[in-house]
């Protein structure tokens, strides 16, 4: 790793406004051997890219000391003492899970099978102005029987409350905008967006307040507005969102219906 990008920093320092920041990245640089990049930063400090430590580890090493980080967050209530006595045993024959999102395999591999307490995003969109889009792709599968047209982060919340609350959070620590974008395998997309600080921070509080003994199958607890452009896809979708995310935001900041198509 050649250092932080521009993008990286913005992220870093927006996030150190509130907390203390730790930056990990991992690098497989063959032989059994992981370039760790680690930079620290306490809140309201400017990350400085000049303390950063560089090492070459295991990925048995790697693997037990991220297991660990990982079982931490999931069992909050023990103190780190007990956590550092725990021992997690590396199968150098695990397989990571592949996939076409960068990192996940390698990820996957490391955490041996263990469930995860973080969240991760599929893509961070910063534009010109350097205004912040968080960007989430939700698959409608083939078995669902239901087209990106038709599905609705609505109607499966609960199922993944944790994941929508992690992306909130963030969103309000960054003053991002959030962005979903359903897609299927016959080529439909549908994008919604959710950007007015007032929404992210109603949608948060939605989120953490969320009755999980009420079942239904609509919980209306996001308020999207709806981007029905025809030549969306999966491959455009980024760029499309650094060139028009200001239009929309002056579309929905104009306009005080909760619900809209954009032309284009």
């Amino acid at each position: 790793m050649n250092g932080l990008s521009e993008d990286t920093l913005l992220i870093l320092n927006k996030i150190n406004e509130n907390y203390n920041v730790i930056f990990k990245s991992y690098s497989n640089i063959g032989d059994n051997k992981i370039e760790v990049y680690n930079i620290k930063s306490k809140k309201s400090e400017k990350v400085n890219e000049e303390q950063k430590e560089i090492k070459i580890e295991t990925f048995e090493t790697v693997s037990s000391s991220l297991r660990k980080l990982n079982y931490y967050i999931l069992n909050k209530d023990l103190n780190k003492k007990e956590v550092e006595k725990k021992i997690f045993k590396f199968n150098p024959n695990y397989k990571g899970i592949k996939s076409e999102k960068d990192g996940f395999e390698l990820s996957t591999l490391l955490l041996q099978g263990d469930i995860t307490g973080s969240f991760n995003i599929d893509d961070i969109v910063i534009d010109k102005n350097k205004d912040i889009t968080l960007l989430e792709l939700l698959k409608c599968e083939d078995k669902q029987k239901i087209t990106a047209h038709q599905s609705h982060p609505n109607r499966y919340v609960l199922s993944n409350i944790n994941k929508f609350k992690s992306i909130y959070r963030l969103a309000k620590d960054l003053s991002a905008t959030v962005a979903f974008l359903n897609y299927d395998n016959k080529g439909n997309v549908k994008l919604l967006i959710e950007n007015r600080k007032q929404e992210i921070d109603r949608t948060f509080n939605d989120l953490d307040k969320l009755n999980y003994n009420i079942k239904k199958k609509n919980h209306n607890i996001f308020k999207f507005i709806y981007d029905t452009k025809n030549n969306l896809n999966i491959n455009n979708i980024k760029e499309y969102l650094n060139q028009n995310i200001l239009k929309i935001n002056n579309n929905n900041n104009n306009n005080t219906k909760k619900k809209y198509k954009i032309n284009n």
